[in-house]
Order: structure tokens, then C-alpha cells, then sequence
């Protein structure tokens, strides 16, 4: 019996330094950490629906799509019934400064290390991780 699939759809967003930083974003609910990303609306493509919800979550939207990087995160959510599939984008903050909505405890640009520290899923750790080879692939070229 296959399950309900929900979608979604974000966005792995870092700042370009030395070294890289990421955003993170904990959930004001579940405490969990993670990327800036929501459910999709109907009739709304993913790309629409990760710049809308990264505006909603951060006040963010003035970003730079890295061509090349379209990722996807399944998981089962914690009814156990549903599944969901989030279609993640990659993105370089051009300018801005994040202010987090009602939905986030806390947020901010972290770096590499601490962000696979702070991820409690081993699927958003392995996101990040395949981001950050995808920039550094990117730069050699």
C-alpha cells in the first residue's frame, strides 16, 4: 500500500566566505534544525514555491540559483502515514539580512561543520554535504 506524498520545496542558501556559511532554521514546534522550504501550493512549481517560502521564513529574496543542483529528501513524517518529498535548490545570497517568522525559534549562517553538527536528520546532513561538493566542483570549473 503506498503512502500520501506531500509536497515541498526549498532551498540549501550560503553565503559566499570563507569559509561558506549555510542557513539553518529550527522549528519553533519541534525543535528539529534545518533548510528554508514549505509545502507547495496547488498549481505552484517547485521553484516558485522555494523562493515564496525562503520570503515567508526568512524575508529573504534576493538570491543567485546555482544552476546544476536539483536534490530530493524523502521521509516518512511522524503520523506515519504520509510521506513527504521535498525538492531542494541551491541558492547564493546576494544581499539581506534573514529575519525569521513566527514558524522559527532560531536561525542563522553557520559553517560547514557546525551545520552538520546542529542537523539532526541524516538526510538534510547529506543535502548539505552533496551543496557543498556541488560549490567546490563548481569553483574548479
Amino acid at each position: 500500500m503506498s503512502r500520501p506524498i506531500e509536497l515541498a520545496a526549498g532551498f540549501v542558501l550560503f553565503r559566499d566566505e570563507r569559509p561558506r556559511r549555510y542557513l539553518l532554521l529550527r522549528n519553533a514546534r519541534h525543535g528539529t534544525w534545518g533548510f528554508p522550504k514549505g509545502h507547495r501550493d496547488p498549481g505552484e512549481d517547485d521553484l516558485g514555491c522555494a523562493r515564496r517560502e525562503l520570503l515567508e521564513e526568512t524575508g529573504l529574496d534576493r538570491i543567485e540559483i546555482v544552476p546544476g543542483f536539483d536534490e530530493e529528501e524523502r521521509y516518512v513524517l511522524p503520523d506515519g502515514r504520509t510521506e513527504k518529498v521535498v525538492r531542494y535548490f541551491l541558492a547564493r545570497l546576494l544581499a539581506g539580512r534573514e529575519r525569521l517568522s513566527k514558524e522559527h525559534a532560531a536561525g542563522g549562517f553557520e559553517t560547514l561543520e557546525d551545520a552538520l553538527a546542529l542537523l539532526q536528520h541524516e538526510g538534510a546532513r547529506a543535502l548539505l554535504r552533496a551543496a557543498d561538493r556541488h560549490l567546490d566542483g563548481a569553483a574548479g570549473r
